[in-house]
């Protein structure tokens, strides 16, 4: 089994509503994944992101929309076509709240944990693996 880990520092955007700002987070996307991708994996995968959040009064940001956007930007770097994505699941998690989780694969324990309890950092961790979740 592999897995890999990508780590997008910054608020996890759900399609912002400017195409500018939507611009520049793809890309930001884009250079973290190519820092841990050399080449797109060919083979069949699947896909764990959790969102790492801070909490707003009135704003929680739809999965769906959230997904969206990382999965299209890890496009071509990351795999072929999203057609090899045989499983995803996506997680939110709130800045200084304990980490509670149902995921197969977790990125480095201490990472995650330290990113939300203790940094309270927003950001975004995408693991790839090449066995169903």
């Amino acid at each position: 089994m592999k897995v890999e880990w990508i780590k997008v520092l910054g608020r996890p955007l759900a399609a912002p509503p400017r195409s500018d700002i939507k611009k520049c987070y793809i890309e930001h996307i884009k250079t973290c994944g190519k820092q841990r991708f050399q080449t797109p994996w060919t083979v069949p995968l699947s896909v764990q992101i959790f969102y790492v959040l801070d909490r707003r009064t009135g704003h929680t940001p739809d999965l769906d929309n959230l997904d969206k956007l990382v999965l299209d930007a890890l496009k071509s770097i990351v795999y072929l076509d999203d057609g090899q994505i045989r499983s995803k699941k996506s997680e939110r998690l709130y800045c200084g709240e304990p980490v509670v989780s149902s995921a197969h694969i977790m990125p480095p324990a201490s990472e995650l944990q330290k990113t939300v309890q203790l940094r309270k950092q927003e950001c975004t961790f995408i693991g790839v693996t090449d066995v169903l979740l």
